[in-house]
């Protein structure tokens, strides 16, 4: 009898180790992926990526003191043979075409938008943007690392950070 409850203990042990050991692999593998997705490769591309804030007060500059939460990030293709600028909204399914633009490279370009009400673009990689409307907007742009390190602020923030990781493993 004792013999018999050894022999299951052993099989549960090598079965629970092997599970374990599948289980390890696999969060080591969803890392690994999550954080390759997290880096930004668009330097490869003609893209570059701006990653809008939103402030609690109206912004310094391109500062916020108090960041409430992460607005959707925008990806431009800059096409600089045609002096165009295509942009793709997270969230959003169509596309934006801005052909009033003068593009210098990909992190050196502006646009003007059809009705003439505001200006963006980025200048040594940096997003900017300049309404002349009047209109004022609690909204600031920041890099990709500090557009992350906001996402997991909130008490939710890691899993957050791991869903999207997934959603863009799956893409």
């Amino acid at each position: 009898m004792e013999e018999k409850d050894n022999m299951k203990d052993s099989l549960l042990s090598k079965i629970f180790g092997c599970l374990g050991s599948i289980i390890t692999f696999l969060i080591g593998l969803f890392i690994i992926v999550s954080v390759i997705k997290l880096i930004d490769f668009h330097f490869l591309s003609s893209e570059i990526t701006a990653y809008p804030v939103q402030c609690k007060e109206k912004p310094s500059g391109n500062y916020c003191k108090n960041p409430e939460y992460q607005l959707n990030k925008t990806v431009y293709k800059v096409i600089k043979d045609r002096q165009e600028v295509i942009a793709k909204s997270e969230g959003f399914p169509q596309l934006q075409k801005y052909t009033d633009c003068a593009v210098i490279d990909r992190k050196n370009w502006t646009c003007k938008a059809d009705d003439g009400s505001w200006e963006f673009g980025f200048s040594d990689g940096e997003f900017y943007r300049i309404l002349y409307t009047g209109k004022e907007y609690n909204v600031y742009y920041v890099s990709r690392l500090e557009y992350i390190k906001i996402i997991c602020k909130d008490d939710k923030g890691i899993m957050k950070l791991l869903y999207i990781a997934l959603i863009n493993l799956l893409e």
